[in-house]
């Protein structure tokens, strides 16, 4: 079976090993990989239930105040240390709802072209661009987001301060501090552009879905969303779709 080859083939690696498996329903399996040296951190290899691909997954957690404008210095600041991205790879920020922004980088290999020399090249590569930007988020506050939650210290126990007296009623309460402003919304920056012949775009990830647009060569697109050969992009009207990653072109 696949996930018992590739567990035997990443074993097999001097300097890396599987430091966790995960249960998904959605997905066949979900490994985690460890990697030191040049390619230190942690990827997640997983192959979606019924998929023709296995995914590498490279991601870091980012601090839970950032802002779009933060979110977007820690993107440009992490892809100018990876410089160009592996073939079939893409970068990005996924945001969920009540949860912190996560910068991920991923790649792909088709199960029909797998083999220990495929995947771990595609392996390979994207731990070691990843260790050239990890330095840079770390310093940023942002977490490894396969690695173990830090464990939580006990905070010492303050000394017991003196009992304040009760506030006479005749004393004026301080004035409650005014929120604070609402972020702006996030700004089109452009990271890819439409190759010459142009390209097909559609409303959801699914070849088999109609097309919704056809792009022009030239366009520059903002890739906002990656999931394997797949990137959500937008234009700079604010127009969202998918399109096949494989065919933008770096900006």
């Amino acid at each position: 079976m696949t996930r018992e080859r590739i567990e035997g083939w990443i074993e097999a690696e001097d300097g890396l090993s599987v430091a966790d498996r995960r249960e998904d329903p959605e997905f066949d399996f979900v490994l985690v990989v460890e990697g030191e040296g040049a390619r230190a951190g942690r990827a997640e290899v997983r192959k979606r239930a019924g998929g023709d691909r296995v995914a590498i997954v490279r991601a870091w957690t980012l601090p839970a105040d950032t802002t779009p404008e933060k979110e977007r210095g820690h993107f440009d600041k992490a892809a100018r240390d990876i410089g160009r991205l592996p073939p079939l790879s893409g970068l990005g920020v996924r945001r969920e709802e009540a949860a912190s922004p996560v910068l991920e980088m991923s790649t792909i290999v088709y199960e029909d072209g797998l083999s220990r020399h495929t995947f771990m090249t595609a392996l390979t590569e994207l731990l070691r661009s990843g260790a050239g930007a990890n330095d840079t988020l770390e310093r940023a506050g942002a977490r490894d987001a396969f690695a173990p939650a830090p464990t939580p210290v006990e905070p010492e126990p303050a000394p017991a301060e003196p009992a304040q007296p009760a506030q006479d009623a005749t004393t004026p309460m301080a004035a409650a501090a005014p929120p604070p402003p609402p972020s702006q919304a996030s700004t089109f920056a452009p990271t890819h552009r439409v190759p010459e012949g142009g390209m097909n775009a559609w409303g959801t990830p699914d070849p088999n879905a109609p097309v919704a647009a056809q792009l022009a060569g030239g366009v520059e697109l903002q890739v906002v969303e990656q999931r394997g050969a797949w990137a959500q992009v937008m234009g700079s009207n604010g127009w969202t779709g998918w399109v096949d990653s494989r065919l933008l072109q770096p900006r």
